[in-house]
């Protein structure tokens, strides 16, 4: 963080990894006020994201409503594709496969470029 311009937090759509990101705020803020000043909060990306459980949407709904315009609009499922990927030592988007995952994380790069470009 210290010799970053911008930050992406990712969060496991998982009850701990939702706890954890306060510990993260403090030291990101930690950070710009000794070390990186210019250190730019781009977004939260919601990783592993199931529709199915309470839990999961409860989980989104509080990463929304604690980080509000910074969340990106697109959540990236959870998905044996990325753990296929990871096996092969390749990116989801170079699997020949047509799936959901791979939009989404398509769609997390364009979202991406745009706020970084901005």
């Amino acid at each position: 963080m210290t010799a970053a311009h911008h930050l992406i937090i990712p969060i496991a759509c998982k009850l701990y990894s939702l706890q954890g990101t306060n510990d993260l705020m403090n030291t990101v803020s930690k950070v710009r006020k000794t070390l990186n000043p210019d250190l730019n909060l781009l977004g939260v990306l919601i990783g592993q994201y199931d529709r199915v459980p309470v839990i999961s949407r409860e989980i989104r709904e509080e990463v929304e409503r604690s980080f509000g315009d910074l969340v990106f609009p697109v959540v990236i499922s959870k998905s044996i594709r990325v753990e296929e990927a990871i096996a092969q030592k390749k990116g989801v988007v170079e699997l020949p496969i047509k799936d959901r995952i791979k939009k989404e994380i398509e769609d997390a790069a364009q979202e991406l470029i745009r706020r970084s470009s901005l």
